[in-house]
């Protein structure tokens, strides 16, 4: 279906008439974590905002240090994020209530682009060392066990951005071809917890950004990465089924506008996106439906910012 660029009133709409439903509350709707950069991308925080887009928590950073990629663990008192705090990018915990936050990697290089498994007993991430090419490795919560779940692929390629699917069986992840506009592809993959069964979802010619389940774990969502090679063009969001089939385009933006980056609410009625305008200096986080309709504006970025990478859970009690 045909979705409007990000616009409108900063809260979703409740329907009307003789079978409306009174809109959820920030309760039943949770928190959305996003990261917000500044300048060159060096400059990195994360913040955690309610459905009105208020501004509930950012997690504290020693000095200029980066924060990205949080990911809520279950029953959203807490999440995890990748930092360079202490000079190599391992990951944290950070707990929302307490504003503390915990170590949980000490590698020698690089450790990040984190999910939990819905049990919570698992991490998935991104690992890499000075001789090993970045791959998909699990480890157990507590930084233990740790284990590659895909062998690295062959360099110049690389796999990045896993997500556990909602019975803990599965991953998705993107496998990046190219890094470098205009000629950037990235696929997205499934493997099983086991390792087996990898396989391709999508053509890389299709780029997709990260993926992301749905919370029942019957398709998965994306957004093209058209704008890598052409900032003229429309960015959208795409639906795909955990077997390959059904893919299709939920939004239809016109030359100019870009949707991304989709994840779905606890409850799987809507999502949460960023959204741009050519020319704008900043960018948005919205909230639409999970058919791509009724998309309103829920927070927009200051001037000279963007925003990335949004994690939606949580909760506010």
């Amino acid at each position: 279906m045909t979705s409007s660029p990000i616009a409108g009133p900063s809260s979703v709409a409740p329907t009307s008439g003789a079978n409306a439903t009174s809109a959820p509350s920030v309760d039943q709707l949770g928190l959305i974590a996003f990261v917000v950069g500044r300048g060159d991308g060096t400059d990195l925080e994360i913040q955690v905002i309610t459905l009105d887009g208020s501004v509930v928590a950012t997690v504290p950073r020693p000095g200029l240090s980066m924060n990205e990629a949080p990911a809520w663990e279950p029953g959203g008192r807490s999440l995890l994020f990748t930092s360079n705090r202490t000079g190599e990018i391992h990951q944290f915990r950070y707990a929302v209530a307490t504003n503390a936050v915990t170590q949980l990697t000490f590698g020698d290089y690089f450790e990040g682009y984190v999910d939990v498994s819905p049990d919570g007993s698992t991490i998935a991430f991104d690992n890499a060392t000075e001789t090993v090419d970045l791959g998909i490795w699990l480890m157990d919560i507590d930084g233990s066990n740790r284990r590659e779940l895909v062998p690295p692929p062959p360099a110049p390629e690389v796999d990045s951005a896993p997500a556990f699917s909602p019975d803990g069986t599965k991953v998705a992840f993107v496998r990046k071809y190219s890094m470098t506009p205009p000629t950037a592809r990235e696929a997205a993959f499934i493997v099983n917890i086991d390792g087996t069964g990898l396989r391709r979802l999508t053509d890389p010619v299709l780029d997709v950004g990260r993926i992301r389940w749905s919370p029942d774990g019957t398709q998965l969502a994306f957004s093209d990465q058209t704008e890598n090679r052409d900032e003229d063009m429309p960015q959208d969001i795409w639906l795909i089924n955990p077997d390959g089939s059904g893919l299709h385009r939920i939004t239809h933006n016109a030359p100019g506008t870009q949707t991304f980056d989709p994840v779905w609410s606890p409850d799987g009625s809507r999502f949460a996106v960023l959204g741009w305008r050519k020319g704008d200096d900043h960018n948005t986080i919205g909230a639409m439906n999970a058919d791509g309709t009724a998309l309103r504006e829920i927070y927009a970025g200051p001037p000279q910012t963007f925003l990335g990478w949004p994690a939606w859970g949580g909760i506010t009690k």
